[in-house]
């Protein structure tokens, strides 16, 4: 009934946007990225002015249903037994560390839901010996592909989330 949401990324308002259409009460969203982090990261999210419109809306219900959104902070603990939890978040800094002795905001509830994004798959890949690159943009290790999504190995290609993650936008292509 009672739900915290945090980690990073615009998921996490989809998620605390669902879980109160469904009659749960979402007491924070938890946002490790701070307020200056979405607002670098607007020319790359111009190119798809739909999908902003899409989280700016998810945002301004959770905003009508008064549940507070922390931005630039994380999960430090959480403690107890379902129906009582507790969970301790701290502010961060801009490497994600807590300051030391920065103050901490204590929530209870229900059901804590964790999510940091949407990584490659890579599995499949890393077995096959294919060389693979950190990716800055999405925090995660991708598959080197050329044009055709073809991998350095002999007949080993990479599509889909194995190749990256492009969302559901990009499917069709």
């Amino acid at each position: 009934r009672e739900v915290l949401v945090a980690g990073a990324g615009p998921l996490l308002f989809l998620v605390a946007k669902t879980i109160v259409e469904a009659g749960g009460r979402v007491v924070a969203v938890i946002d490790a990225r701070r307020r200056r982090d979405w607002f670098a990261a607007l020319p790359a999210m111009a190119t798809r002015p739909d999908l902003v419109a899409r989280g700016l809306n998810w945002r301004r219900e959770l905003l009508a249903c008064r549940v507070p959104i922390l931005h630039g902070h994380r999960l430090a603990a959480v403690a107890g037994d379902a129906p009582a939890l507790h969970a301790e978040v701290v502010a961060i800094d801009r490497d994600g560390a807590a300051p030391s002795g920065g103050a901490s905001v204590a929530f209870r509830c229900d059901a804590v839901c964790v999510g940091y994004g949407l990584l490659p798959a890579t599995d499949a890949t890393r077995l096959a010996g294919a060389t693979h690159r950190f990716d800055e943009s999405c925090g995660a290790w991708r598959v080197d592909v050329d044009d055709d999504q073809r991998t350095d190995r002999p007949r080993l290609y990479a599509a889909g989330d194995g190749a990256g993650i492009a969302g559901a936008a990009a499917a069709p292509w």
